[in-house]
């Protein structure tokens, strides 16, 4: 049967195809469309395969390292070669954490949020990644960071109250709040008896506070209150996980 099926093969078309791989190798979809199809056969199973990425291990499928990653496409191609481990896991002498966040890309097409109320956001993070993107050939995630897409994914709301006493509350995570004392003196008429509070006029209109002021000329007719008052400044986030 096998004797029969080469006596069928066009063998022109098959040398064809040798010579323009050595010319310019094809992409792995590519180089499988060329093939005719009694030549295509899988050149990978789907069994799970380990990677080891500088210190840190992963587990995946084929499919999904190769469907997004040139560098996965032509490995599993066999257009390159890689290190293999005794224990057969396929070495890459890579940063490890940055790998993480490329895997999940590779197996969901989510982008990361590295960003904090207190930070902002991490651009060292980015730039780690991006260095992994470009490594493996994961252009869609490279060219969201160099583009800087991530800055569209948060947007803060800002607000303000001034307040005369101010209570320290809790707040979520995704709000953050700030105080800024704002200091200040009014001055306030004195009532010499202390029977009229800040009521000017009914403390000029009595009898009783005319004379004490009259007999005690050097009785304070006003004095400097304090009207501090807090500003209050509230950042909320507002996270928009469609723009990840």
């Amino acid at each position: 049967m096998l004797k029969a099926m080469a006596h069928d093969l066009d063998w022109s078309m098959v040398r064809a195809l040798e010579l323009t791989a050595l010319e310019e190798p094809p992409s792995f979809d590519e180089a499988t469309a060329a093939v005719p199809p009694a030549l295509q056969v899988p050149i990978y199973s789907e069994a799970l395969i380990t990677l080891q990425v500088g210190e840190r291990r992963f587990t995946a499928l084929p499919s999904t390292l190769s469907d997004r990653s040139q560098y996965f496409a032509a490995f599993f191609s066999g257009l390159s070669r890689q290190t293999k481990l005794a224990d057969g896991a396929l070495f890459i002498d890579g940063d490890g954490d940055s790998f993480e966040h490329l895997l999940r890309y590779l197996r969901l097409k989510v982008k990361p949020l590295f960003w904090s109320h207190k930070d902002g956001f991490d651009v060292q993070k980015y730039q780690a990644l991006q260095v992994t993107a470009d490594y493996f050939g994961v252009e869609g995630l490279s060219e969201w960071i160099k583009d800087k897409m991530y800055h569209k994914a948060v947007t803060i709301h800002t607000s303000t109250q001034v307040l005369k006493d101010v209570k320290v509350g809790v707040h979520s995570d995704n709000i953050r709040v700030s105080y800024s004392p704002q200091p200040g003196l009014v001055k306030k008429s004195v009532c010499p008896l202390g029977s009229h509070g800040d009521d000017v006029e009914r403390c000029r209109l009595s009898r009783d506070c005319r004379t004490y002021r009259w007999n005690n000329p050097s009785t304070l007719l006003w004095k400097d209150m304090d009207a501090s008052n807090t500003l209050v400044v509230y950042e909320e986030a507002i996270v928009d996980w469609t723009k990840l």
